[in-house]
């Protein structure tokens, strides 16, 4: 009896079925209904993808997903779930007598919108590409990852960072508490690897917030940016200077972003200087909120440029656009800047 109720509530789910695009949703803006798997693995943020409501036991119908589990300090799929209201996150499903029950806790947009090669766009399953090889930019790593739902269906994700995090750092703030606020996921807070360049919510820079938040717009003319990081030292020994700067393809209608500051320890002083292509939301101000009067380094700033490859590539070079400054370092140190000054303090 349970199993044909189910059945008949998948029918009724299915006939209840809508078209959405998630490129016209607010960015962070909860997400409680099911996605069609096969548009999930397929379809980008522009493409008008099948939704349908969940059923009586909280569980997506047979052919459907809420989105995928959010996996800390990794970029994932555009649609996450499993955030409890204290920042954790849990994800449950079960089956007893042909009854089955899901808890998928709180599910929300998560845009980010990256560039794939060959002129694609980033799925909604966080992949680029939905064959086997995937089509990431060189500068993104990955993992393919997969789960099963509650009808043991087998549903692929991506989780994606910059193969640079290890001189960029982290983004957000490491306080789960803070992801959530009003009902909405407050994406400039996940505390994750550095992302992925070049993203653009709903496609374009200019079409909408981008992975990011936080305000700001990254409308610009720059289709390629210098991405990277740079940095040379004074007074630290045989420390070589370092340089990861690649021309990198971007999203669209963007800008190039830079942050340059220097740090002292010890008699070592190092300089750096760090590219992007900006991501709309990820602005000056956006730096700046976060890492601007940090008294321990200085000459801090950032500044934006608006053509190919504009933003400098040497170390205090400047950026020649428009700028915000401090006295204070303002940006991810990298892992070879803490290495040389720690030789010396």
């Amino acid at each position: 009896m349970l199993s044909r109720v189910a059945l008949l509530m998948s029918v009724a789910n299915k006939a209840l079925a809508e078209t959405m695009k998630f490129a016209d949703s607010e960015q962070g803006a909860a997400f409680d209904k099911c996605i069609k798997s096969e548009d999930f693995m397929t379809k980008t943020l522009d493409d008008e993808v099948e939704v349908v409501a969940r059923d009586e036991g909280g569980c997506c119908p047979e052919g459907y997903v809420p989105g995928a589990k959010w996996e800390n300090k990794y970029q994932g799929a555009q649609i996450v779930c499993g955030f409890k209201e204290d920042g954790s996150v849990a994800v449950s499903t079960g089956s007893s007598n042909g009854a089955k029950t899901c808890t998928y806790n709180n599910c929300y947009v998560h845009k980010q919108g990256l560039p794939c090669k060959d002129d694609t766009k980033q799925l909604l399953n966080g992949c680029c590409g939905a064959e086997k090889t995937k089509t990431f930019q060189d500068s993104c790593k990955h993992y393919v990852k997969n789960f099963n739902n509650v009808y043991s269906e087998k549903v692929e994700y991506c989780t994606s960072y910059d193969k640079d995090y290890g001189s960029k750092g982290y983004n957000g703030k490491n306080d789960k508490a803070a992801y959530q606020a009003e009902g909405k996921l407050v994406v400039e807070n996940l505390y994750t690897y550095t992302p992925c360049g070049g993203g653009a919510a709903g496609g374009d820079a200019a079409g909408g917030d981008a992975a990011g938040g936080g305000g700001g717009d990254a409308d610009g003319s720059a289709a390629s940016c210098n991405v990277g990081a740079a940095a040379s030292y004074s007074g630290c020994g045989d420390v070589a200077d370092t340089s990861t700067f690649v021309e990198t393809k971007c999203g669209k209608n963007t800008k190039c972003l830079s942050l340059t500051y220097s740090a002292e320890g010890g008699g070592c002083t190092t300089s750096t200087t760090a590219g992007y292509c900006m991501v709309a939301g990820w602005n000056c101000e956006y730096y700046d909120k976060t890492y601007k009067d940090q008294a321990a380094y200085s000459g801090y700033e950032c500044t934006t440029c608006d053509s190919d490859n504009c933003n400098p590539t040497e170390p205090g070079s400047g950026g020649g656009g428009s700028s915000t400054t401090s006295d204070a370092q303002g940006a991810v140190v990298s892992t070879a800047v803490l290495a040389a000054i720690s030789m010396f303090v």
